[in-house]
């Protein structure tokens, strides 16, 4: 029996991280809270328990929260815009059309940058690249 061809194009990375999502345009009365599965430079997966209203074609905004703080300091989140392309009962795929970086706010009770700096998310058993250390995707 023949292994699946891989489609993606773009390496896949194995993490998890917080996410929030919208909904754009008609879809703008969905949002919801979940974390990602895996991620590439052009699209993300991410497991919500309570998707039921994704619906592929929908267009969305995807806010995730960084690892890697701006100069150790500054939490940082990728907002992502794009098209769901799958969606399954409680995960979905986003195609990214535009992703930015961006600061967040410090919220009470946050670990200062001293607590947090050099360490790794869950990754399974994944090592992030360089390019991801830097905040870049690859």
């Amino acid at each position: 029996m023949e292994e699946p061809t891989e489609r993606r194009s773009k390496m896949r990375y194995p993490i998890r991280l917080s996410v929030r999502y919208r909904g754009l345009g008609r879809m703008g009365g969905v949002v919801g809270l979940g974390q990602t599965l895996d991620l590439s430079s052009s699209g993300i997966l991410v497991e919500s328990p309570h998707q039921h209203t994704v619906s592929v074609g929908s267009r969305l905004e995807v806010s995730v929260d960084w690892p890697v703080m701006l100069d150790g300091t500054s939490p940082l989140q990728v907002v992502v815009r794009g098209r769901v392309v799958r969606s399954e009962m409680f995960r979905f795929a986003v195609s990214f059309q535009s992703y930015q970086f961006r600061t967040m706010k410090r919220t009470p009770g946050s670990f200062p940058a001293s607590q947090t700096a050099g360490k790794r998310v869950d990754v399974a058993g994944v090592n992030p690249s360089p390019a991801m250390d830097a905040g870049l995707l690859s």
